[in-house]
């Protein structure tokens, strides 16, 4: 692609306009109020994603450094992926399985460069996004088996449809909410059109003929609506194998934990998933009653949920009681073994750094993300990393 960088006058590092462009391993950042008006056509525009910072019509002895610290850049991109064979295991000895997240074909590639073990989560409503009509069913188990074919065999959790809030599909009605992102979105528009749900859950089944398909409903509030989604999912295995259609070898069943109240309701949850992936995004959010996407409280909540210890012993990075007591009750409820598992905040941390996978291995700490706030026209700003 000729995009080489993202600007945006509004948004922030949670915005999924964010997420699709570190995808495609693009520099965006976002919140720069005025850029607009700031940058004149065929200005040379240098972007710092790691700082967040745009450095518009800059020196040559700028452009010089900022070459140099690119540079370094690309050599310590080198040493991470020369770790990345490295065994995943915490200090005390307990194994951690590192997982990407996707949202398009090509970011498979980055399972084979990161080490990554799978899929944590592939968010189906990406391609959904960027099409102009609703893909049909044969689209849609066409796009699931080439991720099959690029997994290799890799495990890969597919959620379901999250859409919704400021995830918006063109030629899908909705109503206005007056807050999207405690509206109508994600599983309650797949109960509330179960077609919709149903022709997703049945191209998957299909791709996953012979293998395994992991299957996680979103943004799941209570345990009565995974069961009315599962109910749904039971009926689509039954009918395909009715209509003679192979079904997938084991099918695993989860739900994500990203709203408070099913926090709540973990006792009788567990009992019917299979695994559990905590939201940390969203989460955060409704914790916090702080919108993601709005930049004047981007850091005004101390939210990193991502770095939460799964092991044995007492977590290391934990800025959340409620997160640890989830993951401790969990861990009661599934065998720590092969069969578990226990997905959330490294997925986070996988997605938002494509280097993280290879960090974590090597015992470093990945970079730190930050929103970008600021525009600078000095001839002699800062090094860039």
């Amino acid at each position: 692609t000729r995009l080489r960088a993202l600007i945006l006058d509004e948004g922030t590092a949670a915005s999924h306009v964010a997420i699709v462009a570190k995808s495609l391993d693009i520099p965006v950042i976002g919140n720069v109020r005025g850029v607009i008006g700031k940058v004149e056509p065929n200005d040379p525009v240098f972007v710092d994603g790691d700082n967040g910072v745009a450095y518009v019509r800059p020196g040559e002895d700028f452009k010089k450094r900022f070459t140099e610290s690119v540079a370094f850049r690309d050599r310590k991109r080198a040493e991470y992926a020369a770790s990345r064979a490295l065994p995943a295991v915490t200090a005390d000895g307990a194994a951690v399985s590192l997982q990407i997240n996707a949202g398009l074909v090509i970011d498979l590639d980055h399972l084979t460069e990161s080490g990554a073990e799978g899929v944590g989560l592939y968010r189906t409503e990406i391609p959904f996004m960027i099409r102009e009509q609703f893909p049909r069913l044969g689209t849609q188990t066409e796009l699931y088996r080439e991720i099959y074919q690029k997994a290799e065999g890799r495990p890969v959790v597919f959620r379901t449809l999250d859409i919704g809030g400021d995830k918006l599909l063109p030629y899908l009605r909705t109503a206005e909410d007056e807050n999207p992102a405690m509206g109508w979105r994600a599983l309650r528009i797949g109960l509330d059109r179960p077609a919709i749900l149903r022709l997703q859950i049945r191209a998957l089944l299909r791709a996953a003929a012979g293998q395994e398909l992991r299957v996680m409903f979103p943004l799941v509030a209570e345990v009565a609506e995974f069961d009315a989604a599962r109910a749904m999912l039971e009926y689509e295995i039954e009918r395909a194998t009715h209509r003679g259609h192979p079904p997938p070898a084991v099918v695993r069943v989860g739900a994500m934990m990203e709203v408070p109240s099913l926090y709540f309701q973990l006792p009788q949850l567990l009992k019917r998933v299979d695994f559990l992936s905590v939201g940390s995004n969203d989460l955060a959010q409704f914790l916090f009653a702080s919108d993601r996407t709005n930049p004047k409280l981007a850091e005004r909540y101390d939210v990193d949920l991502d770095t939460v210890y799964l092991g044995g012993g007492t977590p290391s990075h934990l800025r959340s009681d409620e997160v640890a007591q989830v993951f401790a009750t969990v861990r009661r409820h599934f065998p720590v073994d092969g069969h578990a598992e226990i997905t959330g905040g490294l997925e986070v941390i996988a997605s938002q750094n494509p280097e993280a996978a290879s960090i974590a291995a090597a015992g470093r700490e990945p970079p730190p993300l930050r929103p970008a706030s600021r525009v600078s026209t000095s001839s002699s700003p800062p090094m860039a990393r």
